[in-house]
């Protein structure tokens, strides 16, 4: 009988830590797949829902070596979710042994697992394992290197000399993370190899990530190469908001007019935050393709609160339709719900009206100087762009050029990341405005500044 209680109490167990796996896996993926690029949500909004992920982590970190067992088994069956989780309770124990055996047999051509374990790392590593992850930098497998790169880059671990030393021996796969992290750990002895071996690189996508390096390093050729050679790449013009001045805007005005991405252009130009820029944008979001951009643009740089409510239909699939219903859209009807509504939500975004934007702008006008540098209406300062990090308003996106704009026009930096967990965005939104608050009194309000140096208009 007693073994019979025993077992019992065993399944039990099993099932009830496969559960809180099972929940913290969904919600790991939800929010990693969906959450993070929801329109609808402000990145506060996920404070609740991941509360409800801690939860689950805590439940499994407290099942110790029973729920350990439970995420291998699960994880061996390829659930990505179940991956974060795991990784995220070896750390918690401070298992390494364990989780280098599970390195071992990961399957890094799986994309969505080496980022699952990135990810866990960046949000949970311990730091007595920092050597590990130096030690994982020279690994044979590309993969591996990744994950250390990217870990190493948040958590500012101390191997920008062997990064450096890397540069030239890199493989193609990884030279993007690698640049990418000597920007985050701040090695500006590498700005001369950067600029020779990667910004003119064959890669875009390299190119890119050298300019953005090259910038946060107090690089200005870096500005002068995005204007003059990738100024037709999406990633990289607003790169010139984030670093410009007054003498960028013409070039702007004209990429967005004239360019093939105009999106960018218009966003860098709302970045730039001269007010000159205001009529051209307006005259922007009376073109529908460039609408949305527009607004945005507009908002970043007023900060005016301007929104409304639109009807988004559904998207078709006609795979999932039944052959009455492909018929009916073939004769141009629209599938409607069983009440005669379309299928579809309401949503709340930044208005393109540009009636309502060119009243605002009517009484508002004179509160903005020309020759000042704006952001969400404010005079720009360091405060002020730290501020503006917590604005619920502004997307993802263009929070994380921000805070690069933080780093690259005033030298106060921190880790941060739009997709750290809101709790890790709260505290090193705490750590960059108390550096801004220490810098404040070195910047005029509104003008324009480069490396921490004020720039001619």
């Amino acid at each position: 009988m007693l073994f019979e209680e025993e077992a019992s109490d065993h399944a039990f167990a099993v099932g009830l830590y496969r559960e809180h796996l099972e929940e913290a896996a969904f919600l790991y993926e939800q929010r990693r797949d969906d959450l993070l690029h929801d329109p609808e949500l402000a990145w506060t909004d996920l404070a609740d829902f991941e509360e409800r992920l801690e939860a689950h982590l805590d439940a499994l970190v407290l099942g110790d070596d029973l729920a350990l067992a439970v995420g291998q088994q699960q994880r061996e069956e390829g659930d990505v979710g179940a991956l974060y989780a795991l990784v995220c309770v070896l750390c918690r124990h401070r298992r390494r042994p364990l989780f280098e055996e599970l390195l071992d047999t990961l399957d890094g051509d799986e994309a969505e697992h080496v980022e699952a374990v990135s990810d866990a790392l960046v949000h949970e590593l311990p730091p007595a394992w920092g050597r590990l992850v130096a030690a994982e930098l020279a690994h044979e497998m590309p993969w591996r290197q990744h994950v250390a790169l990217h870990v190493a880059g948040h958590r500012r671990l101390d191997v920008g000399e062997a990064l450096q030393a890397r540069l030239h021996t890199v493989p193609p796969a990884v030279r993007v993370p690698l640049v990418w992290a000597l920007g985050r750990l701040g090695r500006e002895a590498v700005r001369r190899d950067l600029y020779h071996t990667s910004l003119r690189h064959e890669d875009p996508a390299v190119r890119t990530a050298t300019a953005l390096t090259l910038l946060r390093l107090g690089e200005p050729a870096a500005l002068q190469h995005v204007l003059t050679q990738d100024r037709t790449l999406p990633e990289a013009l607003p790169l010139v908001g984030l670093a410009g001045t007054p003498r960028e805007q013409p070039a702007l005005l004209d990429a967005a007019a004239r360019g093939p991405v105009p999106e960018a252009a218009l966003l860098a130009l709302g970045l730039l935050g001269d007010p000159g820029a205001i009529e051209p944008l307006l005259h922007h979001l009376a073109q529908a393709d460039h609408a949305e951009a527009a607004a945005l643009a507009l908002h970043v740089l007023t900060g005016a609160p301007l929104f409304e409510e639109v009807f988004v239909e559904d998207e078709v699939d006609e795979d999932e339709l039944f052959e009455d219903e492909i018929a009916q859209l073939a004769r141009g009807e629209p599938l409607l719900r069983s009440d005669g509504t379309p299928y579809g939500t309401t949503v709340t975004r930044l208005a393109q009206d540009p009636d309502a934007w060119r009243t605002w702008w009517a009484d508002h006008a004179g509160t903005f100087q020309r020759g000042m540098r704006y952001r969400l209406g404010q005079p720009c300062t360091p405060t002020t762009l730290v501020a503006s990090l917590r604005a619920p308003t502004l997307p993802g996106p263009v929070r994380q050029l921000i805070y690069e704009e933080v780093v690259i026009r005033y030298n106060v930096d921190a880790p941060f990341d739009t997709t750290y967990r809101v709790a890790q965005q709260h505290r090193a939104l705490t750590t960059l405005h108390q550096k801004a608050d220490a810098a404040e009194s070195q910047h005029r309000p509104g003008r324009w500044y480069f490396a921490g140096h004020l720039q001619a208009g």
